[in-house]
């Protein structure tokens, strides 16, 4: 958001991009206005969508959309900051006890020889 419309790549043709990248997202935030995301660049000029994008409403699908991509990349970076010992592999929906492992491992480490 910061990127596009604040020394990022701009102009029209970024905004065509975001706009791609973001379509569903800025559809339905333009049908709770009253808008059509086909009015973009017709009614509704590229200024105002790049206006909008920079200050959007709280209630955004779009700010939410991009929260969460944005604190999914953090945690990312955080992870990847971490040594490689500490860090965090998978969720704790696809955890496998230590006792399976150790099953698993010796199982096929016996099968390897």
């Amino acid at each position: 958001m910061e990127g596009l419309v604040e020394g990022g790549r701009g102009g029209i043709l970024g905004l065509r991009r975001f706009l791609n990248e973001h379509s569903e997202a800025i559809a339905v935030d333009m049908l709770a206005i009253g808008r059509s995301i086909h009015e973009i660049g017709r009614t509704v000029s590229w200024f105002e969508l790049k206006s909008w994008i920079a200050k959007p409403p709280e209630s955004s699908v779009l700010l939410r959309d991009l929260r969460r991509a944005a604190a999914e990349e953090a945690a990312l970076k955080a992870n990847a900051a971490l040594p490689e010992d500490r860090r965090v592999v998978g969720t704790k929906a696809d955890a496998m006890p230590v006792d399976e492992f150790d099953a698993w491992w010796t199982g096929a480490a016996s099968a390897g020889r």
